[in-house]
């Protein structure tokens, strides 16, 4: 699966889709290395389904709902101790571009590789450095250097608009309770 065949030891897979696709490239990583160590980080709600298998040798149990940093950083301590030959991302779509807060999560963890295996079973290399740019740096940027302006440029003005359409609104709805308290006091 990796371009060259590495002695992988260690292995750490971060889970990230449902159990059957998890299942299915465990056992394309276990069949690729038998003798590896293959630890799962898995929420507590699969811990019984995973331990079952026979696929991995260490389960790992995280919190429940979405991986982010913050959450997981006591975890990500204790996981640096130790280091990975590989760390995984099995992924369930194409498009990764979903996966950038598993994939910074991954780029915390000492590993000498960190790959995310397709839906296909290959697998696809990323940079450690780039995620931790792409986390730390371009998105605040991009927030704002393009999402500021453009907030400031349309979402203001529109927020006056509303705010002067319901003001209106409001009056016309008072000039009418004035006029029928007025009618009914002739």
């Amino acid at each position: 699966m990796l371009k060259e065949k590495d002695k992988l030891d260690s292995v750490l897979v971060i889970r990230s889709a449902p159990l059957e696709r998890i299942f299915n490239a465990l056992k394309e990583l276990r069949k690729e290395y038998p003798n590896a160590e293959i630890s799962i980080l898995v929420q507590p709600e699969v811990k019984d389904k995973v331990e079952e298998s026979d696929l991995v040798d260490r389960v790992i149990v995280g919190k429940s709902g979405r991986i982010t940093t913050f959450r997981y950083l006591p975890l990500i301590h204790r996981l640096r101790k130790k280091e990975y030959n590989l760390v995984a991302i099995i992924y369930y779509s194409e498009n990764i571009m979903w996966y950038r807060n598993v994939r910074f999560f991954a780029s915390l963890i000492k590993a000498k590789k960190r790959v995310g295996i397709t839906v296909m079973n290959k697998f696809k290399p990323f940079s450690r450095k780039e995620e931790i740019f792409k986390s730390l740096i371009l998105e605040p940027l991009f927030f704002v250097v393009i999402i500021m302006p453009l907030f400031l440029i349309f979402g203001i003005p529109l927020v006056f608009v509303v705010f002067f359409y319901h003001l209106k609104t409001v009056l016309y709805n008072l000039q009418r309770c004035f006029l029928n308290l007025k009618k009914r006091m002739r």
